[in-house]
């Protein structure tokens, strides 16, 4: 069969982990930026300002429920990561949109807050669309595995968690890297 170099650099392959990777490291930035933006652009204060989080973890596990649904339909691998990486761009494209309109016609709402379903809406939207673009790829890189390279199977297994990790940890540094609040 293919050696592990050789399957890594197919085209395929390579737009499969940078769905992962992209996807997984913007829906970490979803996750983080959430107290974050309830407390400036809400001023909310306190642990109400990661309720948010509620409402996307309960998103992300009804999109994870469609999947399964799907799944059984026959559904392809590749066609829900394709979706899922569509959908999810297509959501954080509209919500920078949507955010960018708002902070350039100026607050909304009384006393000058923006509405909150405009802040909160994308965010739960975008947690939807992660578990399509991120089961989806799992299991498109899983069957690419063991068809291309059936022989490193447990090293690409290894890849894939290496990658996961470090969208993990690039999340939460590109945040703070470009965040233009105050800094501690």
């Amino acid at each position: 069969r293919m050696s592990l170099a050789s399957f890594l650099a197919q085209g395929r392959v390579l737009a499969v982990l940078a769905g992962m990777f992209i996807v997984g490291s913007s829906q970490v930035c979803c996750e983080v930026v959430v107290p974050v933006l309830t407390g400036t652009a809400l001023g909310w204060r306190g642990a109400e300002r990661g309720s948010p989080l509620t409402a996307m973890a309960v998103a992300l596990t009804l999109g994870q429920l469609s999947l399964l649904r799907l799944t059984k339909l026959g559904v392809q691998d590749r066609t829900m990561q394709l979706s899922g990486v569509a959908s999810f761009a297509a959501t954080l494209l509209a919500a920078l949109g949507l955010w960018s309109s708002a902070r350039a016609g100026g607050a909304r709402g009384s006393g000058g807050e923006r509405w909150e379903a405009e802040v909160l809406c994308p965010l739960v939207a975008l947690s939807f669309c992660a578990p399509y673009a991120m089961l989806g790829s799992f299991s498109t890189f899983a069957r690419l595995s063991f068809e291309d390279a059936p022989h490193h199977k447990g090293k690409c297994q290894a890849i894939q968690n290496n990658l996961l990790a470090a969208s993990n940890i690039l999340g939460p540094l590109l945040l703070s890297w470009t965040y233009a609040g105050a800094r501690a």
